[in-house]
């Protein structure tokens, strides 16, 4: 049985950060491990108090910083495609630290069930920006000594997390504010899942003739939708091709961070424009980046020296690595800085890429544009789980109060659904300041500046109607279970859900309405096929997390597995998605060029 933890447990183990970590939730793919695990970074000034940033300074004088941060992106490949693994850390370190170093960060490490970790993706990122900024070996090719590369990440873990605002009972707000900080990028998104799921919005539903689609997208204009003078598919075919050369091994073993970039489409040219294009805009060299990092401001150790007492470099740098996870090097050739950043660029990274080359004019009507072609997506997903036949679903449901989006109807249980597409800013979930966040979540989730009710406010609304008989049900339903689906992955982080839930319980008083569920949309991906197997029902799950009116503080993805474990239920992948994945990739090849008549063909061969 999966090693369950209270909620104040749970609150404990938060508590116990305060040098800075990362929650990992169950791997979705991964073999498993027992129960939600958190890692601590080992920092510089645990293990020798004195002249951290003397330290830190001189490691950036001396590396030559190209070699340096390839070595920092291999690791951070690592990373992402093993975040979850403990003996991909153990490997690590024996092989960047020290012996003597490695013994005393396993001296220190906290107690159980965290794990010590010297290497994670933030600290190696930030290390890379001081490198980039600060280097001053930038004309060398020779190699960074490997043991330097320890000691580099050891330092820059003292300045990648401000310390959390610790108090003896942290509220929800106050979990989700520190946790959602680095959320997305330690648990990273299904990549067939969301990668299919981006196909299908950019390539069918936003082209399909949806009226509402259509009226939006006519206002905007097609053509202004383009990324880096690619069609959304193009785009997305690209930065895939891009990633299947990463997620690779070279013939040693090693994944190949490096692109060869000039030759890399040789077999197929019809697609190398494509990739120019792309890393035109995605791919910057050392300088271009530097200067993307700094701004105007100057690259001295004064300016050092305050961002790292601070430790507020991510904030700014962050978005900066986002857009660009590729640096150009000599020859064309190009870095892969963060695979699973590549990867972002064709989940949420494409609509901020899409959104920010609006004029403002009309970015407000793509945000309804993309928030309906996500609730189209959401609703034909369903269906497909819940055809006709069954009379369990209905849709877009109009009552006196306001409109449900989606209504599962299981004779004594029904599930009233609210789909929205609200991503955060990235100041709200970065910044970790209690009142942005609180505003921007009360913006996009419970009611906008003008007063109008959003997610939580319209479910309380559904949720009443149902209750007094106002939407019809097959019969008068003993539980309502409101749902609120969306696609910002920080969602998923601990207390955001119970946080939400208190606004919700504000607006219910009937013991027949259940707590709120929130779950993103990679997680209703996950559960439907569990559900469609009978392995459990929605119900079951949703009631694995409620105690009284209030709901868990961890996510619907960590209550699958425990029901999973608990039941000794096989794993259950959502095939009418990873079929559709097939299919996509299929017409990948076909932008690459790539005859379908030779299917082994590879465009990275």
């Amino acid at each position: 049985m999966a090693r369950r933890y209270s909620p104040e447990e749970l609150r404990r183990l938060f508590q116990k950060m305060a040098g800075g970590g990362l929650w990992v939730p169950q791997n979705r793919r991964a073999a498993p491990y027992v129960g939600p695990g958190f890692a601590v970074y080992a920092r510089h000034s645990d293990l020798f108090p004195d002249n951290t940033e003397d330290t830190y300074w001189r490691l950036l004088e001396e590396l030559p910083i190209v070699n340096a941060i390839g070595i920092l992106a291999l690791i951070n490949n690592i990373l992402a495609i093993t975040p979850s693994d403990r003996s991909a850390h153990e490997t690590l370190n024996q092989q960047f630290l020290e012996p003597g170093l490695a013994e005393r960060v396993t001296r220190n490490a906290p107690e159980a069930p965290a794990i010590p970790v010297v290497f994670n993706r933030l600290g190696n990122l930030l290390a890379i920006h001081d490198l980039l900024l600060y280097g001053a070996n930038r004309a060398s090719v020779a190699e960074a000594a490997i043991t330097q590369i320890g000691w580099l990440a050891l330092c820059a873990n003292d300045y990648v997390e401000r310390d959390p605002v610790l108090t003896p009972n942290p509220t929800n707000l106050q979990l989700a504010a520190q946790l959602i900080r680095t959320w997305d990028v330690y648990n990273p998104r299904e990549l067939a899942y969301a990668m299919t799921r981006m196909y299908v919005i950019l390539n069918r539903i936003l082209p399909g003739d949806d009226p509402t689609v259509v009226t939006l997208r006519d206002r905007i204009g097609i053509e202004n939708l383009a990324v880096d003078g690619l069609t959304p598919p193009e785009f997305v075919a690209m930065a895939f091709a891009l990633f299947a050369h990463g997620n690779a091994v070279d013939r040693e073993g090693m994944n190949r961070v490096v692109v060869e970039a000039p030759s890399f489409f040789r077999d197929f040219p019809k697609a190398q424009p494509l990739l120019d294009r792309f890393l035109g805009g995605r791919a910057l060299t050392v300088e271009q980046m530097a200067t993307k990092l700094a701004g105007d401001g100057p690259r001295m150790y004064d300016r050092f020296l305050a961002g790292a007492k601070g430790k507020t470099v991510l904030d700014d740098a962050l978005p900066v690595f986002r857009q660009h996870p590729l640096l150009r090097i000599e020859d064309g050739r190009v870095i892969i800085l963060d695979l699973q950043f590549l990867t972002d660029l064709v989940t949420v990274g494409i609509y901020w890429l899409i959104f920010d080359g609006l004029p403002g004019k009309r970015r407000e009507t793509f945000r309804e544009l993309w928030g309906r072609c996500f609730e189209i997506y959401i609703t034909n997903l369903l269906r497909h789980f819940y055809p006709a036949g069954s009379q369990i679903l209905s849709a877009d449901i109009e009552f006196s109060g306001g409109q449900i989006d989606a209504l599962l109807d299981f004779g004594s249980d029904v599930f009233v659904l609210e789909i929205k597409s609200s991503l955060l800013t990235e100041a709200a979930k970065r910044g970790g300041d209690l009142q942005i966040l609180a505003a921007d979540i009360e913006r996009k989730f419970i009611k906008n500046e003008r007063g109008a009710p959003k997610a939580v406010l319209q479910l309380a609304r559904a949720a009443q109607a149902v209750l007094r008989g106002e939407v019809r049900t097959a019969i008068p339903p003993g539980r309502i279970y409101p749902v609120l689906i969306t696609d910002e992955p920080g969602s998923e982080c601990l207390g955001f859900n119970a946080y939400l839930n208190e606004r919700f319980g504000k607006e219910v008083d009937s013991t027949r309405v259940r707590p709120l569920t929130v779950m993103s949309i990679n997680e209703c991906e996950e559960l439907l096929p569990y559900c469609a197997a009978n392995a459990f029902s929605w119900a079951e799950l949703c009631e694995t997390r409620f105690d009284g009116a209030e709901v868990a503080i961890w996510s619907i993805h960590q209550a699958i597995y425990d029901l999973r474990l608990d039941r000794q239920v096989a794993v259950h992948r959502n095939d009418f998605i990873l079929t559709r994945f097939e299919a996509i990739y299929r017409a990948i090849l076909r932008t690459y060029g790539v005859d379908q008549t030779a299917p082994e063909s590879s465009p990275t061969a």
